[in-house]
């Protein structure tokens, strides 16, 4: 699982997890399962990002935040 978060990381969108949080907040999801959650949409649009060769319009940071 960490491999595949590592290899998608550079089709990682800071959008998708701000719409994702979103949607998954309204649902009144907390907790583990909000970050599960966000987690899955966020590995499912980085592999279809890969997939496609599609890069992020805001591609994320996470190295300056410590890492996924």
């Amino acid at each position: 699982m960490r491999d595949g978060q590592l290899n998608t990381r550079p089709y990682l969108d800071v959008t998708t997890r701000a719409h994702s949080e979103h949607h998954h907040i309204v649902a009144e999801r907390t907790g583990r399962d909000l970050h599960a959650a966000v987690t899955a949409d966020q590995i499912h649009a980085a592999l279809h990002a890969q997939t496609h060769n599609a890069v992020p319009q805001h591609r994320a940071d996470y190295n300056a935040v410590g890492g996924i």
